[in-house]
């Protein structure tokens, strides 16, 4: 989802697409997914911001970071700022996350009444 809004996003605003920029903003998600499904046994809040915070570290601070100074010859220094950003989004996308599981969870034995239709209320 991440490397696909990328690409709509570079298209929209005229810019050329990086593919190691998009590769990284796809890497996000698909870390995150796949930690996600290998941390069965922690608890769910403790298994989501490990999930959502691998993520951000191989997509954002590595992944994009490396494209950064490859491609745009960034400084190091300048890099490191990228650290306490990731670490803001991974906890905003955490807790909406967090939020979203639980109205999955308070929803789950009733789906119908999701739809609004008249009838199935």
């Amino acid at each position: 989802m991440g490397a696909v809004a990328d690409i709509i996003g570079g298209v929209l605003a005229g810019y050329a697409i990086n593919p190691l920029i998009t590769l990284g903003a796809g890497a996000i998600g698909l870390v995150a997914g796949y930690a996600w499904q290998k941390l069965p046994d922690y608890r769910t809040g403790l298994r989501l911001s490990i999930s959502v915070l691998l993520g951000h570290f191989v997509g954002s601070m590595v992944i994009n970071s490396l494209a950064l100074r490859i491609f745009y010859g960034y400084a190091w220094s300048v890099l490191l700022a990228r650290i306490p950003n990731a670490l803001v989004l991974s906890a905003v996308n955490t807790v909406l996350l967090r939020q979203h599981a639980g109205d999955d969870r308070r929803d789950a034995g009733r789906p119908w009444q999701l739809c609004g239709h008249p009838l199935l209320q």
